[in-house]
């Protein structure tokens, strides 16, 4: 009868020169079983959330280090699947993004856009001029002010949110030549 130790250094032994095979297994054994697995892992961890918060939190040193040694040597990899994971869950990351940077949450934005008729909220254009609703915000209260299009966001950026700047270009235009001809077809 072996001991501990020796069924243990069998056991690895045997795993390092048969390693490529018991991978292929695993993998194999995970496909086939996902669903089994998926609900076993649920129950365990919700179960045992308490020693997982605890492991983190005396290991996130570790963990932080060993993910950006793999993110190092795995650059191209990690970027591949970054990009593929960005575009299928587009809305969602807009969504995360909304509510992290304005507080704004999906219920919020879409009851904005709908008080503004549905549209952006300077030119009334319902398809957004292709480019999806962005929001606007004071840059110095970080108060949202309402949903643009990309072009009238951008119209409102380079005039760096200043009054004046908006009444010169409206001056400006209804006194030139092409803005007093628009004047005249839409009366």
């Amino acid at each position: 009868m072996q001991s501990p130790e020796e069924r243990r250094a069998h056991q690895r032994a045997y795993y390092s020169a048969h390693k490529k095979e018991i991978a292929v297994r695993h993998k194999a054994y995970g496909q086939s079983h996902r669903k089994e697995q998926n609900a076993y892992s649920k129950i365990y961890h919700a179960t045992h959330r308490k020693e997982h918060a605890a492991y983190a939190a005396a290991h996130r040193e570790n963990a932080a280090l060993h993910s950006r040694i793999y993110y190092a040597t795995h650059r191209e990899k990690c970027a591949a699947r970054a990009k593929v994971y960005n575009v299928a869950h587009q809305e969602e990351l807009a969504i995360q993004v909304r509510l992290h940077k304005y507080g704004l949450s999906k219920v919020a934005f879409e009851t904005l856009i709908e008080n503004q008729g549905g549209g952006c909220a300077i030119c009334r254009r319902i398809d957004w001029n292709g480019k999806g609703p962005h929001v606007d915000h004071n840059h110095i209260t970080g108060r949202v002010r309402g949903i643009l299009c990309f072009q009238c966001n951008a119209a409102l950026g380079l005039l760096d949110d200043n009054i004046l700047n908006a009444e010169h270009l409206v001056e400006y235009l209804s006194h030139s030549e092409y803005g007093a001809s628009i004047k005249k077809e839409n009366p």
